[in-house]
């Protein structure tokens, strides 16, 4: 079962984030964030993940899908250790479809509305993470279970992003036992973050400010966009 995201013709109106990805203070790689406008409440998410954990393990994350206020159906395509897998999580009428793919089968699953909050993908997302204090429920794009825990803001802070220090907004997600600190700019970009990726709790640092300019604030035409399950 693949998700299909078919956008046909298209204007170009992205930007990519990147960031710095370090664990115990060591860089071990980095993650590449695109985001592309196809209408004022609706973008494109593409993620480009790439690192060593210790012992040499190698592992890289390709993230795709839609994003807006609510979650929306994302693929993910994992390689760790050399061994491949995938996740999926598409929408159906009763909820949502959850399939992960891994050598040595295929499987699937059905989750209510409400059991998921967010993504993996959707918290990337500079134009829509809507968090509130309470129970966070999240999708994860590398086991596609639901990791589940207590949110609560923060506060104001100011995180470093290259040579400028810029203002944000800081959460603390409490999982599995791990405080995962995530911090958002004033114009939604995330700018700090710590992230459970492929069991490690690994920290991801914008590395330059965003330049939105027309990337966002102007729409791509899009004529169809399509979901289908093949």
């Amino acid at each position: 079962m693949l998700l299909l995201l078919c956008l046909a013709n298209a204007q170009s109106a992205k930007l990519t984030l990147r960031y710095t990805m370090t664990l115990d203070g060591q860089t071990i790689g980095h993650r590449d964030v695109t985001v592309s406008s196809l209408s004022p409440s609706l973008r494109m998410i593409e993620v480009w993940t790439e690192g060593d954990l210790p012992l040499d393990v190698h592992f890289e994350q390709r993230m795709t899908g839609l994003a807006s206020q609510d979650p929306q159906p994302f693929a993910a395509v994992n390689e760790e250790r050399g061994i491949p897998s995938e996740v999926q999580l598409v929408k159906a009428l009763e909820g949502w479809t959850v399939t992960v793919a891994v050598p040595v089968g295929v499987s699937s699953r059905t989750l209510a509305w409400n059991e998921v909050d967010q993504t993996s993908l959707s918290l990337l997302d500079p134009g829509g993470v809507n968090l509130k204090e309470g129970q966070l429920d999240l999708l994860s794009a590398e086991t596609g279970e639901v990791l589940s825990g207590p949110l609560q803001q923060l506060g104001p802070v100011e995180v470093q992003v290259g040579e400028q220090s810029l203002p944000g907004t800081a959460w603390l997600w409490t999982v599995e036992g791990t405080e995962l600190e995530l911090v958002y700019g004033l114009d939604g970009t995330p700018l700090r973050y710590r992230s459970w990726l492929f069991g490690q709790p690994v920290e991801l640092v914008l590395e330059q400010a965003p330049d939105w300019g027309e990337a966002l604030s102007t729409p791509m035409v899009v004529e169809t966009v399509q979901e289908e399950e093949l």
